[in-house]
């Protein structure tokens, strides 16, 4: 492995989306259903932003939440 592939490999799961996620993103980040990431954020689990009807996670406060 190149020190890039290296760099690359042992960034934060997060380092590939831009600062706000939605609901697919997260799912994906999880490895869970979107309905799952729902139920998260419902109990509190996982800090959210309702912007109108969309859900949006802010990167910074994902990172917090997850220790990551």
């Amino acid at each position: 492995m190149t020190s890039s592939e290296v760099q690359a490999a042992s960034a934060t799961p997060l380092s590939q989306y831009g600062d706000l996620l939605t609901v697919d993103n997260m799912a994906e980040v999880l490895d869970v259903s979107t309905r799952t990431v729902y139920r998260l954020t419902d109990g509190g689990e996982l800090p959210s932003v309702k912007v109108g009807r969309r859900l949006y996670f802010p990167k910074h406060l994902l990172i917090e939440a997850l220790c990551l």
